[in-house]
């Protein structure tokens, strides 16, 4: 690391807890401006340091004050920013996507605003397009993530059925590309039948809803049931329902908890292929007669 990128450095610590002591505008626009001068590679050391104090403060909590609005707004899209400049996998992923889920449905700040809510869905997406990765049963420590994901993708559906068109739009892009980038059988074979059915459910709705929430909805139907119904799934069925089981017997072996928790697994068995082979036979019946 090279003189110059030491002073950026410490210049953007500076910044950071100069927010964080007082959080206003001027001062997360020279935040901003310090993280458009650093070198990609050099936020990789402090990407995490300024994540964390950034989430604290949307939380909208600065030293017992509220934070304004307008504030928030900027501190999310810097969030954002961190999200797309910090090399891969420098950020810890399933925790800033809990950040995410719980803020946008309101467990952390209460009562966000749709414009808040459409900030942080945009946000989402940069981390997942950024930062997201195969989810891969390697550990039995990988089972801990997946309430994570399910609980992401529940909060993302619901989103895309509220009634503002922006918020659906962001939440359906946001699906899609978790979907598309932790693309595994394994992790989704249980939840992409609701998935597909709620998306069904936008789909057959309201038809003022307008073509960027039919797109977005259309591209997430599809992606959805790629990622665990493709054609190169279904070769290697009896391979991913081996993977699965011989996961399961090692989280057994390695733990009550992890044991447990194999319950989120579903194999894909052959009643499994039949069974979700009849549920979307009923959904594209709906979608060809709506």
């Amino acid at each position: 690391m090279d003189d110059d990128t030491g002073a950026q450095l410490l210049e953007l610590r500076e910044s950071v807890a100069q927010v964080v002591q007082d959080c206003s505008e001027e001062r997360v626009l020279r935040l901003r401006v310090c993280l458009l001068s650093l070198p990609s590679e050099a936020l990789g050391l402090v990407g995490s340091h300024v994540s964390k104090p950034l989430q604290f403060l949307v939380a909208n909590n600065n030293n017992n004050k509220a934070v304004a609005e307008s504030v928030r707004l900027q501190l999310i899209e810097t969030q954002q920013l961190v999200y797309e400049r910090a090399p891969f996998g420098s950020l810890d992923f399933f925790a800033n996507l809990t950040f995410i889920a719980l803020t946008t449905e309101g467990k952390i700040a209460s009562n966000p605003s749709e414009e808040i809510q459409c900030a942080l869905l945009a946000a989402c997406a940069s981390l997942i397009e950024r930062h997201g990765s195969p989810f891969v049963l390697d550990t039995p420590t990988r089972l801990d993530t997946l309430p994570i994901l399910g609980h992401a993708v529940s909060v993302l559906l619901d989103a895309a059925s509220r009634p503002a068109k922006q918020l659906r739009v962001h939440a359906l892009t946001a699906l899609q590309l978790l979907v598309t980038k932790l693309a595994s059988p394994a992790a989704f074979a249980a939840i992409i039948p609701g998935i597909v059915t709620q998306i069904a459910k936008i789909l057959t709705g309201d038809f003022k809803q307008g073509f960027r929430v039919f797109e977005a909805a259309c591209r997430t139907f599809a992606v959805a049931v790629s990622a665990v119904l493709s054609n190169t799934c279904y070769a290697d069925r009896a391979a991913n329902e081996s993977r699965v089981d011989e996961f399961v017997r090692a989280a057994k072996a390695h733990s009550e908890s992890a044991a447990r928790k194999t319950m989120l697994l579903a194999k894909q068995s052959d009643e499994w292929w039949a069974n979700t082979a009849l549920q979307l036979k009923r959904i594209f019946e709906s979608l060809a007669t709506c």
